[in-house]
């Protein structure tokens, strides 16, 4: 049994990480201290198929899996994600 990322899986927490930098961590303070739901940042992730990872694409996820799943999900947690990694984890 191997434990290995296929390539897929390597370009999910790739992607989920530097979503993480890029468009999270910048603004997580701020979120934070405001109490503020960023909208706009989940709209985002779903464009990138990080939201509706464990259901079919066929009922409007990205059908990525539970593996892919679980692979994104601490890359966007990392730089304090606040309340978009727990939207993440919820959805």
């Amino acid at each position: 049994m191997t434990f290995d990322l296929t390539s897929e899986q390597q370009l999910i927490r790739a992607t989920a990480r530097e979503f993480a930098e890029t468009q999270i961590r910048p603004i997580a303070a701020e979120i934070d201290r405001d109490s503020r739901f960023p909208h706009e940042t989940v709209k985002r992730m779903g464009e990138l198929g990080l939201m509706g990872m464990v259901i079919p694409e066929r009922w409007g996820g990205s059908g990525a899996g539970a593996q892919a799943y679980v692979v994104a999900l601490p890359g966007v947690r990392e730089p304090r994600g606040g309340d978009v990694g727990q939207q993440l984890a919820l959805r």
